[in-house]
């Protein structure tokens, strides 16, 4: 009975083990890279495999996307076309400025109270959805305000991004 216990123990240790030797790292483009981990002294071999793009989210919807995209930071971050060009005015309304947003400065854009917009008591915006095969502009457009923010998606390779924002606030 007890070199039963220690097989079916030994059995366990070495299928879960196996699980063990991938380790997935993030590069700079947030996407995954598998890495072999070297069983013998636990380090990183140097063989990276080619990047994986996980092809389970490029099947989704823009309106799937766009709701994982508002929810989740990650997701967020990872479907962004680095630099992000941004577009805004600075200190006039002649000419809108432009920079070049680098991943490590991407902040989180929080969507997820745009369905509520309307309801503010100020700061009322609606949001206008204008749709081709390949891209989509969600514009968020002010009521009473100067509200006026064009967020700019693309269908790259079969994944939604985020390309570009315009803020034509004034």
């Amino acid at each position: 009975m007890r070199y039963l216990y220690i097989v079916i123990i030994v059995f366990t240790f070495f299928s879960c083990a196996k699980d063990q030797n991938k380790v997935n790292l993030v590069n700079d483009n947030s996407l995954s890279t598998d890495t072999l981990l070297d069983s013998k002294n636990n380090k990183l071999s140097n063989d990276i495999v080619e990047p994986v793009i996980e092809l389970k989210d490029c099947s989704l919807t823009f309106y799937e996307f766009f709701e994982k995209f508002s929810r989740d930071s990650l997701f967020q971050k990872s479907r962004v076309k680095y630099p992000l060009k941004w577009s805004y005015y600075r200190e006039s309304y002649e000419k809108l400025t432009i920079e070049h947003i680098k991943q490590k400065d991407f902040t989180y854009i929080d969507f997820t109270e745009d369905k509520n917009a309307m309801e503010k008591k100020s700061g009322k915006y609606e949001v206008v959805i204008e749709r081709s095969k390949y891209e989509v502009n969600y514009l968020l457009k002010g009521y009473d305000n100067g509200i006026h923010m064009n967020h700019i998606f693309k269908l790259v390779e079969g994944c939604w991004f985020l390309v570009e924002i315009i803020d034509e606030s004034t």
